[in-house]
């Protein structure tokens, strides 16, 4: 006959392990509901540039963004042009877009992103973008009111998407000014630019 002692361990034994299997199968759930978006990136002539980054903005209000930085071992030297892959995308509509500063031309896609192994393809063809002519001269201000002081960072970004296109610093009065932009909505932040959702 077994102890109590040995009957206490077998059921810390056995709740362990109906815990860990639970776990398991939470975490292997949400993994199977989520899905994810490949394709490729390419510059004008094939060229490389580094800061690109590929954003998957939720269509749907509480969804998370998602990024994917475009580093050089992304390359691919036979098509000329940067893979990528983004995970863990909640089942639905996205803005995929490239941030690439002010450098190029990138089309915002939406497409549909399903649960499963399958990934959703987006393909970019960048194109070169003329200087723009608008400017924007901003005074920042801090909680209390009063003008930031100086040298603190301050990013512009393209309202629609929350890419950065910019980036300057205050001067002595808190202004920052921003020039050369081409015709579209902006929105300062002192942030870090180009953030994913919590």
């Amino acid at each position: 006959m077994r102890t109590q002692r040995q009957k206490t361990f077998a059921r810390h034994h056995f709740a362990a392990l109906a815990l860990w299997i639970i776990v398991l199968g939470t975490r292997t759930s949400a993994a199977q509901a989520a899905g994810s978006a490949t394709g490729q990136v390419q510059l004008p002539d094939g060229e490389m540039k580094e800061g690109l980054r590929v954003r998957a903005i939720p269509k749907s209000p509480g969804g998370k963004s998602r990024t994917h930085d475009l580093r050089k071992g992304d390359f691919n030297y036979t098509s000329h042009a940067y893979t990528f892959t983004i995970d863990r995308l909640r089942p639905g509509k996205y803005s995929f877009v490239v941030c690439d500063g002010l450098d190029y031309r990138s089309e915002i896609k939406t497409e549909s992103v399903s649960a499963g192994s399958v990934p959703t393809e987006v393909d970019f063809l960048l194109e070169d973008q003329t200087r723009g002519t608008d400017s924007i001269v901003l005074v920042m201000k801090g909680p209390d009111g009063r003008p930031l002081p100086k040298d603190v960072p301050v990013f512009l970004k393209q309202a629609a998407t929350g890419c950065s296109v910019s980036k300057v610093l205050t001067n002595e009065n808190g202004v920052a000014e921003f020039h050369g932009l081409p015709k579209g909505n902006y929105e300062p932040s002192t942030d870090e630019a180009d953030q994913d959702s919590p």
